[in-house]
């Protein structure tokens, strides 16, 4: 990987046309536990990016993305478990990634003037809204970080837009030969094995009982899409159709040990869907809204689960019926001395179907931010309600008891300081708090305070 990435960055900057811009950002990043004072997070992130304007038409990019962890990983376990060999080994000790992250070519006018053609791994960022996207899936979820909500990664696309000239009337075709999948986090994986345990039937999973069936390298596991979009009377909107495997993989079979065993084994698989959505933004009064809404629909997903001495059967994870997610917001700048932020979301990151555990929850998002004495010094504020389900808080008799009973909420504090338009100092808290039936109460025992530098040139 690592000598592929030097030959397209060479490749990148050995090609004939102007001067290669290269720019760049590096973070430094620590959070500290507040149950427990341990590190939760202690990296440097950092990503280079070499573009250059070969021609009139044509553009290039490339970029490099690099991750440091400040503390040491066991290479045969990939936690902080170290083997003897390992203190000799730097890798193991001070472990470094680097991941090509993007490289891609757009070529403008192509055959005809308005259709542009854009190759190569890239991020492809649709919708509208600022930060949960339902029609943002093009690009799988980047969830390395857990609490790093809205991140994708770069996939391999093949991208044709014709945009009408002299107008903002555009469609896009979208073709990716592999439908690539998530990156996942330890929260998530554990989420998935726990959900396993049912206690007394089932008492516990086996150390690497689980194994994924990645979606194989065939021309019907691809993803394809449409998008086209105009602007009318002040107002932005569009709409898609996409087919592809969903990135976050569900429970396919499962083998127990008997009566009151454990797991013996398990499986993931990918499953084929289609989505069908819109979004819109307009500006008025200074205010900027947006809304956003993706319909889901699939084949019905099963869990086939064999008990030992028992027998098999198999349970329903993900109807066949279809869900809609869907977002609707605003945010303002009152110059440089306030911002404000509001939306609501039903359905989050991996949440699918209209019932089961994995149903769409409902959010509630503020975010205010202000300057009072110096535009570089800015305090912020975050707060996300989290209902299981607004229609089920709404129907119950008793709806200040539900969102009691039903409810997660996360509160955040930060102080961001820049003294120069290249670095930026923060320092804040997370705290999680809620019914473990909820998203954000299953994080309750994850508050954590934070300090963060990053530098830009």
């Amino acid at each position: 990987m690592k000598k592929l990435i030097v030959v397209l960055v060479m490749a990148v900057t050995g090609l004939p046309g102007s001067a290669v811009d290269i720019d760049g950002e590096f973070s430094s990043e620590l959070r500290v536990s507040l149950e427990d004072a341990t590190y939760l997070f202690n990296q440097e992130n950092g990503v280079l990016s070499f573009e250059q304007t070969v021609s009139d038409n044509l553009f290039a990019v490339a970029r490099v993305r690099l991750r440091y962890f400040g503390s040491p990983r066991g290479l045969a376990s990939g936690t902080g478990t170290l083997d003897m060999d390992d203190l000799s080994n730097l890798a193991a000790i001070g472990p470094v990634e680097i991941s090509l992250d993007e490289a891609y070519f757009t070529y403008a006018d192509f055959i005809l003037p308005g259709l542009d053609l854009q190759a190569g791994k890239q991020r492809l960022h649709w919708g509208s809204a600022d930060l949960l996207n339902p029609t943002d899936i093009v690009n799988p979820l980047d969830l390395s970080d857990p609490f790093d909500f809205g991140k994708k990664l770069p996939s391999l696309a093949f991208l044709l837009s014709y945009t009408i000239p002299a107008t903002d009337t555009f469609i896009s075709f979208i073709w990716e030969p592999y439908s690539p999948v998530a990156l996942l986090n330890a929260l998530v994986t554990e989420e998935i094995a726990q959900g396993l345990v049912n206690p007394p039937l089932v008492t516990g999973v086996d150390p690497g009982a689980g194994s994924v069936r990645n979606p194989g390298p065939r021309l019907d596991h691809g993803l394809v899409g449409v998008r086209i979009g105009a602007t009318l009377a002040g107002i932005d909107f569009s709409a898609n159709f996409v087919t592809r495997m969903n990135d976050t993989p569900l429970v396919e079979t499962v083998e127990v040990s008997g009566i009151g065993g454990t797991v013996a084994s398990f499986a993931l698989g990918y499953y084929r869907e289609y989505a069908l959505g819109a979004d819109l933004a307009a500006e008025a009064g200074g205010f900027l809204f947006w809304a956003e809404a993706e319909l889901f629909w699939q084949d019905e997903q099963t869990t086939l689960t064999s008990v030992s001495g028992v027998g098999t059967s198999t349970d329903i994870i993900l109807s066949g019926e279809p869900y809609l997610k869907y977002t609707v917001g605003f945010d303002r700048r009152f110059g440089s001395l306030f911002y404000l932020n509001f939306q609501f979301n039903h359905g989050f990151f991996g949440e699918r179907g209209n019932t089961g555990p994995g149903r769409l929850q409902d959010y509630f998002l503020l975010r205010l931010e202000t300057a009072p004495f110096d535009a570089d010094l800015t305090l912020g504020a975050t707060g996300m309600l989290n209902l299981n389900n607004l229609y089920d808080a709404v129907g119950s008799e008793d709806l200040f008891g539900y969102v009691i009973e039903h409810s997660g909420l996360a509160l955040g504090l930060n102080l961001s300081y820049r003294p120069s338009l290249s670095l930026q100092l923060q320092v804040g808290a997370m705290v999680f708090m809620g019914a473990a039936d909820t998203r954000l109460g299953s994080f309750r025992d994850w508050d954590y305070l934070y300090g963060k530098v990053t530098y830009r040139f």
